[in-house]
């Protein structure tokens, strides 16, 4: 009686969204090994998330887990989003009007505020601390409430500290001070 075995390998490919490349765009595998495919952002995108095969993702570069079938990965790049510059600040009564420049890519903005320094994590624990999420209209007015908080709009007696920044579809900017 003679045996033979016919080894089995598989094609694993891979596929990019927009915004990146992947290089090999396809390998060949025995059973039960492992693919690796390197996954290129373009300039001012980052990968985000990939699909498929099961697999693990680090710096770019996806390893598939063991593979016993054909398959393929796709991933999936998002716009990095830059934090808002050229602010200003208009005190208008009981309001001020916040201006920046619009981000590329941004759908919204968050404009945080205090009146005084803070950390936008923990905003709410200092005086007056506020977060306005979903922001889209530029110029973007905030209006006070008349409970004492504000005496004169924002003069001379009165200081407020805000921070914004871009928000996108699945990531934020950092903070602009």
């Amino acid at each position: 009686m003679t045996a033979s075995f016919v080894r089995r390998s598989y094609v694993v490919s891979a596929h990019a969204g927009v915004g990146g490349r992947v290089e090999p765009s396809f390998v060949e595998v025995e059973h039960g090994e492992q693919a690796t495919f390197e996954f290129i952002a373009d300039p001012g995108y980052r990968v985000t998330e990939v699909s498929g095969c099961p697999g693990h993702l680090a710096d770019g570069t996806y390893t598939t887990g063991h593979i016993t079938a054909d398959c393929s990965v796709t991933a999936t790049f998002r716009m990095i989003l830059t934090a808002p510059e050229s602010f200003t600040a208009e005190p208008g009564d009981r309001q001020v009007a916040l201006s920046w420049d619009p981000v590329k890519g941004a759908e919204a903005y968050d404009v945080y505020h205090a009146r005084e320094p803070f950390d936008p994590d923990n905003h709410s624990v200092y005086e007056g601390g506020t977060l306005t999420s979903g922001v889209t209209d530029i110029p973007h007015t905030v209006s006070f409430p008349t409970n004492g908080l504000i005496e004169d709009s924002l003069g001379t007696s009165s200081r407020m500290a805000f921070l914004r920044r871009s928000a996108g579809r699945s990531a934020r900017s950092a903070i602009a001070f």
